[in-house]
């Protein structure tokens, strides 16, 4: 008590020196060369004089019952409101089994609790754990090896193990699939839709473009026909189609223009286009210059089938019909990926 007693007089002159500690400093500010004039000139400023703090005495609280009121002295720690939070269920009448034979056991929404269970153990995310779960979704993308990012979101979230967050995610992303809702940390797929999409109204798009995903190879590719039956396209086309071909209606352009790489990537710019405007009328794609490998059918009208895994030189094509026959020859066996092409490319025109 006589501490107690020493300490709290300290504290009251500690208050004290503090209020004229601070109407020393309003004064200084008031007259900064008249306060540096009296502390050059030695003269007494009433500052208070420091204090020497009275030791706290070593007290034996194994003589008193203070369990308690020490308990609710200790700070509020993260694994200390996880640990209350089991306690308080395990306690509840509702989690503790009434049905038990008197063998200590707890139980947790209705599945049993032991020490080797984490503190979490089969207790429902709160409303800031599945938010800052999606967070961390976004901040840690997908990994080749899962489990790293499982290991990463725990870490980071510090109230969920690694199973406990593969769980959580595989159901939150499941029920993100049903509702057809993009998942946080992986690329969507509809910018792939939307890229065909567009191709089937006449826009071109380069191969060049990044691929997001390995499992989307086999949609992203674009078309990679070979050149060797191009050489026919133009008199198939114009076989079909008695009209002549005006891509080009520029009468003043020079021979010299006509010889560039430029011009003639003009002409066959324009001639893809009256293509498609002409497919578009009639809503089926004709592949000019291709035939199928099987029936002989040329040219090719819908979906043709292309092999890539045959040489360029084969040039391996089957129309729609014929995709589900057991095609083979000397190169194409029926092992080999055929790919869908339902539009026109730049390389499926020439320019005499």
């Amino acid at each position: 008590m006589k501490a107690l007693f020493r300490l709290e007089a300290q504290r009251t002159k500690a208050v004290k020196d503090l209020e004229q500690l601070e109407e020393v400093r309003d004064k200084a500010m008031n007259d900064p060369l008249g306060f540096v004039t009296s502390l050059q000139n030695g003269e007494n400023l009433n500052l208070p004089a420091s204090q020497d703090i009275v030791q706290i005495p070593h007290i034996d609280w194994e003589k008193y019952n203070v369990k308690s009121i020490m308990q609710t002295m200790r700070p509020k720690t993260r694994k200390r409101i996880l640990q209350e939070s089991l306690q308080s269920h395990n306690s509840s009448p509702e989690v503790k089994d009434p049905c038990s034979n008197g063998d200590g056991k707890y139980f947790v929404r209705g599945r049993a609790y032991d020490e080797s269970k984490p503190q979490t153990f089969n207790q429902a995310w709160s409303e800031d754990e599945q938010r800052k779960l999606e967070e961390l979704l976004i901040k840690f993308p997908d990994e080749p090896i899962a489990s790293h990012r499982w290991m990463k979101i725990s870490k980071e979230l510090g109230t969920r193990t690694s199973l406990q967050v593969q769980s959580r995610v595989q159901k939150y992303f499941i029920a993100l699939k049903r509702e057809k809702l993009p998942v946080p940390g992986r690329a969507p797929r509809n910018n792939l839709v939307r890229r065909q999409g567009f191709r089937r109204k006449g826009f071109l798009h380069s191969n060049s473009s990044s691929r997001t995903s390995i499992f989307m190879k086999a949609f992203e590719m674009e078309d990679e026909e070979s050149l060797a039956a191009t050489s026919h396209l133009l008199a198939d086309i114009q076989t079909s189609n008695p009209e002549p071909w005006d891509v080009s209606d520029e009468e003043d352009i020079s021979e010299e223009l006509r010889e560039s790489e430029e011009y003639q990537e003009l002409l066959r710019l324009k001639q893809v286009r009256k293509l498609k405007l002409q497919e578009e009328e009639r809503s089926i794609i004709t592949h000019y210059g291709f035939a199928c490998d099987v029936c002989g059918i040329n040219p090719i009208e819908g979906v043709r089938w292309h092999c890539i895994e045959c040489p360029s030189s084969t040039s391996t094509d089957v129309c729609d019909k014929c995709v589900k026959t057991s095609f083979t020859n000397e190169w194409h066996q029926t092992t080999h990926i055929l790919q869908p092409v339902r539009a026109l490319s730049i390389r499926d025109t020439v320019v005499l």
